[in-house]
């Protein structure tokens, strides 16, 4: 068997040598380097969007506690959304959940906070849905 493997690899050498087999070693090493680099890059993008939910959060914690005009509350996290390259935040998840969250943490009751929403989103959508979501999950 030993020198199986001994003869495999110089196959594997020779066809290198030549430049059959190199451009998938090539491959095979951009593939695991790109691989080693993302970590870095997830990281870097969990950060933002913790970031990102906490503003919209932090907006929604205002909105429940102030109260106002729904189509001003739309039309501001329509901008924190735009500002994260998110078109359109009603049917971006992570969002209708940390409006949720923020009323949550306003102490928002659920009546409270379903009407308010109500104005900005309709209760059966996607986005209202994971809106009460967000205030269930939230502890």
């Amino acid at each position: 068997m030993r020198g199986s493997e001994g003869g495999f690899a110089a196959i594997a050498l020779l066809l290198c040598v030549s430049g059959v087999a190199c451009s998938s070693i090539s491959d095979s090493s951009r593939s695991i380097s790109r691989s080693m680099s993302s970590p870095s890059e997830s990281s870097s993008e969990k950060q933002e969007d913790s970031m990102y939910k906490s503003k919209i959060r932090d907006y929604s914690y205002g909105y429940a506690k102030a109260g106002g005009d729904a189509q001003a509350f739309s039309r501001g996290i329509g901008a924190l959304a735009q500002r994260r390259g998110i078109h359109d935040w009603e049917k971006d998840e992570s969002t209708c959940r940390a409006i949720g969250e923020g009323f949550r943490d306003a102490g928002a009751g659920q009546s409270a906070t379903a009407n308010a929403l109500n104005a900005v989103v309709p209760p059966k959508s996607d986005c209202g849905v994971w809106i009460r979501t967000g205030y269930h999950d939230r502890k």
